[in-house]
């Protein structure tokens, strides 16, 4: 049983070095970002997410996404960081 544990945290940190190298081998940060959302996407077994970063104005610009529908990204509200949690609009 013990073998299997460790089996499957040499592969957890295979893959972390893994993505590590990617993301540190480039500067593309849509590259980057889509990297994140895929191997997020295959950790949480899900087919939907998106990337929002705050801007120097501490507001939530969307930056990256996979499985949402393009009308749901044009209509993705700006909102101050500190308000997102009570912003019905994220709902």
């Amino acid at each position: 049983m013990l073998s299997l544990n460790n089996n499957e945290a040499l592969r957890n940190l295979s893959a972390l070095v893994d993505f590590s190298n990617l993301v540190n081998s480039n500067l593309d940060l849509n590259l980057t970002l889509n990297n994140i959302l895929l191997t997020c996407f295959s950790k949480f077994h899900t087919s939907k997410g998106i990337i929002a970063l705050v801007d120097e104005n501490n507001k939530l610009q969307f930056k990256a996404g996979k499985g949402i529908d393009r009308n749901v990204i044009g209509r993705f509200p700006t909102t101050q960081i500190n308000d997102a949690e009570n912003n019905d609009s994220f709902n």
